[in-house]
């Protein structure tokens, strides 16, 4: 028997003595996992052979293998280390954990919709910590006639849940338990609390991220259902995020806010988030916050949730991990081996310590691989562009959303990471992406291009398209059954590729028209008075257009102006109008 054999058979025993230790626990279905753990082994195996050899001693003071091992961190670890030090950013500055930020304006470069936001979309944002809390009870409004998904990801950026239009479609609101991996209902598809019955996702992790995608037309009048004051008004604030003792004490109802504005964070605020604000490029604080991660979110084990069950038997709002054929596995189970890989850096499951027997030349060894890493996803990056065959779009619809817990499955996790932090899995999104004109430069401002959708040429199908529009599917009453939407970005290297919206996008006057009335000016002091408009919430930097009179108080008709300050909101104890 081959050594490669002798380890799968090794596997095999293992995993069913695991089986027969844990209560209750049933070891069904233990070769084919037995048959991941084996496959995710020998990789294990050939990425360690394909290192210089360390010393058995001393496990990593070799300088080669240091940075050999710190390249492989950066690559495996960005996603679990961005959502630790994402989350403690947010909640810092914006919702505190285990609530939700409510988003009133569509995304755009001056507000904190998201990393890489939609401008067709409202977006809510909450970071969960099951060792803050047992259990959570999500509400969420009815999703048949209003697009919306609610996208749950672990710490390692997988996600493992999908609620809303596509998967869960309601005529009533519907509330979710979630809990982590510890929990008694962890392994069960619905729940009975003190009679009230509720769907039950679980985490594989206790640190998760949630970010939840609503559809809003940013052209529709403001009485139109579909237009921003309504959907933030009808949708979102219709989404509740509480405990399960506030649930139950209110009824088994759902607790809303009495505020749904995100907080304006303080001096120290800031000054608290500034660490985690960017990637950091110090290795050592990397590896810190890495270990972090890893040490309050363990990798899960092949017990995590519903593992082990019939794919269909999974809840439809329960996401299948990479690959999954006829089992269910927690995305992220399978990577207990690139962390034993890790471990001579220092970086194990109870966090990351400096090896006691490092100097000045290992430190030097570390960081030197922490930006080879950098440097390898960037080139990882470039070489999967875009070509002729695609008209020179990037077109993400393979391993993206869940991952293979592979070399592969982390680039291409990290490679999300950089270009906008998470993704939804394809049935929920694709990402159609293009940064240069037919593949010879970055598009460029000042340049005007044009974009031509055409139906396909051998589909035989009969498509809601003419060939100007993307074809959508109506659902039984006529409603599209998704969104489409088209988003200019402003290319920023500090930390992802498309962090915000490109001011430059509104000047198209088609993207909105709306004329904003002007009550009074005081050039003395510079302040504008305007009614209220419709169409959305005035912000700092707010793009504004101004209608045909606008010579009489000094400005251009039909220019973007941006508002140069937090504006003052007053309502007319009178009239009742706000100002």
């Amino acid at each position: 028997m081959s050594s490669l054999s002798r380890l799968a058979v090794t596997l095999r025993t293992v995993l069913c003595v695991e089986g027969r230790r844990a209560a209750a626990r049933s070891c069904r279905g233990a070769h084919h996992h037995a048959a991941v753990v084996a496959m995710e082994a020998l990789e294990e195996r050939a990425l360690l052979t394909a290192l210089p050899a360390a010393s058995p001693a001393s496990g990593a003071t070799n300088p080669a293998v240091i940075e050999a091992l710190a390249a492989e961190a950066y690559v495996w670890g960005l996603g679990p280390e961005f959502v630790q030090r994402f989350s403690t950013y947010n909640t810092t500055i914006s919702a505190p954990i285990n609530a939700l930020a409510y988003g009133a304006v569509p995304a755009a470069w001056n507000n904190a919709a998201t990393n890489a936001g939609d401008s067709s979309v409202l977006y809510l944002n909450g970071f969960i910590d099951f060792s803050k809390t047992p259990a959570l009870v999500l509400t969420v409004p009815p999703s048949s006639d209003q697009y919306y998904v609610v996208n749950y990801l672990d710490d390692y950026v997988n996600t493992i849940g999908s609620i809303g239009t596509r998967t869960t479609p309601s005529d009533a609101p519907t509330s979710y338990l979630l809990v982590g991996p510890n929990s008694p209902y962890a392994k069960l598809r619905t729940a009975t609390i003190d009679g009230y019955q509720y769907r039950v996702m679980a985490s594989d992790t206790n640190l998760n991220w949630m970010l939840i995608r609503v559809a809003a037309n940013t052209l529709a009048d403001a009485s139109a259902p579909t237009s921003v004051p309504s959907v933030y008004q009808n949708v979102v604030q219709k989404f509740a995020l509480n405990t399960l003792a506030q649930f139950e004490q209110n009824g088994n109802q759902p607790v809303f806010p009495t505020d749904y504005a995100t907080k304006t964070p303080t001096a120290a605020d800031v000054l608290a988030a500034a660490p985690y604000q960017n990637t950091p490029t110090n290795a050592v604080a990397f590896m810190q916050q890495l270990g972090t991660s890893v040490k309050g979110s363990p990798i899960p084990s092949r017990f995590a949730g519903l593992s082990g069950s019939a794919l269909k038997r999974l809840p439809t709002w329960v996401v299948p991990q990479y690959g999954a054929k006829a089992r269910y596995l927690a995305p992220s189970y399978g990577q207990q081996g690139i962390l034993r890989i890790l471990a001579p850096l220092g970086l194990t499951k109870n966090g990351y310590h400096i090896p006691k027997n490092w100097g000045p030349v290992q430190l030097q060894a570390l960081q030197a691989g922490y930006e080879q890493g950098q440097q390898q996803l960037d080139a990882f990056i470039s070489g999967n562009g875009a070509s002729s065959s695609t008209n020179y779009w990037t077109i993400l619809n393979t391993i993206i959303g869940t991952y293979p817990n592979n070399q592969r499955g982390y680039q291409v996790r990290s490679a999300i990471v950089l270009n906008g932090g998470s993704a939804n899995v394809p049935l929920d999104a694709v990402y159609p992406n293009m940064t240069s004109y037919m593949g010879t430069g970055q598009l460029d401002g000042n340049n005007t291009y044009s974009i031509t959708f055409t139906p396909p040429a051998s589909s035989g199908q009969t498509l809601p398209a003419n060939g100007t529009y993307p074809p959508l599917v109506n659902n039984s009453s006529g409603n599209p059954s998704g969104f489409w939407s088209l988003t200019l970005y402003q290319p920023d290297p500090s930390e992802v590729a498309a962090p915000f919206l490109s001011q430059a996008s509104v000047l198209n006057t088609s993207y909105s028209t709306a004329d904003t009335a002007v009550l009074s000016v005081n050039a003395a002091t510079n302040v504008m008075t305007v009614s209220a408009p419709a169409w959305g919430k005035i912000t700092e930097s707010t793009p504004i257009l101004f209608g045909a009179n606008a010579t009489e108080y000094g400005l251009q008709a039909n220019t973007v102006y941006y508002v140069a300050s937090t504006p003052t909101a007053t309502v007319d104890a009178a009239t009742q109008q706000t100002t």
